[in-house]
């Protein structure tokens, strides 16, 4: 299996959008690395919904914080069929700058792992993981 790639874009983008006082928070995933030999968050992806019972789009807010790189996006998806949280998130990490070799909207969550892990590999981090919450 082919590992997937990320690119940043050469401007750090800050798009990112709180929406935790509107929405309810549905997923979030942490990816934890080693930077200058301490643990950090270095990536944070969360994914939020509509409070009505009716809602149905998905909102994801992506923050990347590592050292020289600080960026950050949101993404929505919406509609039928496909799995919005992946596409939500891929539209996040597209808002922040962030460019993916192989596409993971409407790809399910392990596409998303992926993607992280190949965030991980752009920002040169030598040992990390990806934790869900």
């Amino acid at each position: 299996m082919n590992k997937n790639e990320a690119t940043f874009s050469a401007k750090a983008i800050e798009a990112g959008t709180n929406y935790g006082d509107k929405k309810e928070l549905t997923d979030v995933l942490h990816l934890v690395g080693l930077v200058d030999g301490q643990l950090r968050n270095v990536v944070t992806v969360r994914c939020y919904m509509g409070r009505s019972k009716s809602a149905m789009a998905v909102y994801a807010t992506v923050w990347i914080h590592a050292p020289d790189n600080y960026r950050s996006g949101s993404g929505t998806a919406s509609g039928w069929g496909y799995c919005k949280r992946s596409a939500a998130i891929a539209y996040a990490l597209q808002n922040a700058g962030v460019t993916l070799r192989d596409p993971i909207d409407g790809h399910g969550m392990t596409a998303v792992r992926e993607a992280l892990n190949a965030v991980a590999r752009a920002l040169n981090l030598t040992m990390w993981t990806v934790i869900e919450d």
